[in-house]
């Protein structure tokens, strides 16, 4: 059986899960929990049966769950956890609508955003000037954009919509993101990058060179410059130029948008790649396009960071809280009803037009299968966006 879902498709006979018709690589494991949650999509599958069904004959923790719980997510690109839903103390539930076998399955009656619906609410001018960036890579203008703004406020949602800007005009999106945790591989969203450009155009051309090739085994390799410090230093700078220079050759074989979300999340050598790509591109067809919050600290990434905003190749685009006719938009999408004046009103003061928040707000308003303004006023807490992200991640 076939499962379609977004740009996704599921093929539990073959064991794959493509994207828009690339293989995406999963481990067992997350494979077999992935397909367990499509085909139950419509109850919440508890924690024991999980652990019956994955692991019938082996005794293993929590953290089993949640690694493979982590890895489903990172394979469907789910950074604000609205298709995998975490229930804390009871299970999992997938919560994207899916076409089964050519029939369209009732989806979910967990409020969702569709994308299609709430892609342009407040978003309109941004959009535009990434679709612009994307015309101007045609000419072999390329550009590096920056995207900031605080959790939640739209990032991924905004690098999403230009990719499907960049397919519109004939050019090839690839994405990568950046991990929160010391265990990523060096490098790790540049080595996504290129196995997808990989994947995506095999033969001779697709190849690399073997200052870029020796990333690739990054996995097994944490760090792959062990030579002593001088060996090193030349390794690094040969990397850092033949990665930009592979890149470069690749967008004019086929103009590319390359995708990097999280930034304030990668590792050192990764932003230098980033900083060397980005002086490539003024004579390339090729757009990269970054989404970032602060780094949690100040210090040189935060120095790094805002230094790429500054190369003359960059542009910056930063996101805030939406407008009040937006924001109305916006919680109308997630109830799928017309909302009393009042309720917008109380919703737009609650959230400052912050779309996480909107959806976070709306959601527990259907959960109380009422519609008022003092509801909105009295539902939950004030926690904001990073602190709801933070709740997710403990749940």
């Amino acid at each position: 059986m076939i499962y379609r879902f977004d740009e996704f498709e599921l093929d539990d006979r073959a064991g794959e899960l493509r994207r828009e018709g690339v293989e995406v690589r999963m481990a067992p494991k997350p494979l077999a929990l992935l397909t367990l949650l499509v085909r139950e999509r419509d109850r919440v599958v508890g924690r024991r049966e999980i652990f019956a069904r994955l692991w019938p004959d082996v005794a293993v923790t929590d953290a089993s769950l949640s690694k493979a719980v982590a890895a489903v997510r990172r394979a469907l690109d789910d950074r604000e956890r609205r298709v995998v839903r975490t229930f804390p103390r009871r299970g999992h539930r997938f919560c994207a609508a899916v076409v089964e076998g050519g029939t369209v399955t009732v989806g979910p009656t967990v409020p969702t955003i569709d994308p299609e619906r709430t892609r342009l609410l407040g978003r309109g001018d941004e959009v535009r000037l990434m679709n612009g960036f994307l015309a101007d890579a045609l000419t072999g203008r390329g550009r590096l954009v920056m995207i900031d703004g605080g959790a939640g406020i739209g990032k991924t949602r905004l690098l999403q919509e230009a990719a499907k800007g960049a397919r519109s005009q004939g050019i090839v999106p690839l994405s990568a993101w950046c991990w929160d945790t010391n265990t990523a591989p060096t490098c790790w969203p540049w080595v996504q990058l290129i196995r997808g450009y990989m994947e995506r155009f095999k033969g001779r051309d697709a190849q690399p060179p073997p200052a870029v090739r020796r990333l690739l085994c990054a996995e097994r390799e944490p760090d792959p410059f062990t030579a002593n410090h001088a060996s090193e230093t030349e390794d690094r700078v040969r990397l850092l130029d033949a990665t930009a220079q592979y890149l470069k050759a690749a967008s004019h074989r086929q103009p590319l948008l390359l995708v990097l979300d999280d930034l304030q999340w990668a590792d050192d050598l990764s932003l230098r790649v980033l900083q060397v790509v980005a002086r490539v591109l003024e004579d390339a067809p090729l757009v990269v396009a970054c989404a970032h919050r602060d780094p949690p600290s100040p210090g040189e990434k935060h120095t790094r960071i805002a230094g790429l905003r500054g190369l003359p190749q960059a542009r910056r685009c930063s996101l805030s809280g939406l407008s009040r006719s937006a924001t109305r938009e916006c919680a109308e999408a997630v109830a799928g009803r017309t909302l009393p004046s009042a309720v917008d009103e109380a919703i737009w003061r609650r959230t400052q037009g912050h779309p996480l928040e909107i959806y976070e707000v709306v959601r527990a308003l259907r959960d109380l299968g009422t519609w008022s303004a003092p509801a909105v006023r009295s539902v939950g807490g004030p926690r904001g966006a990073e602190g709801q992200i933070r709740g997710r991640l403990e749940g």
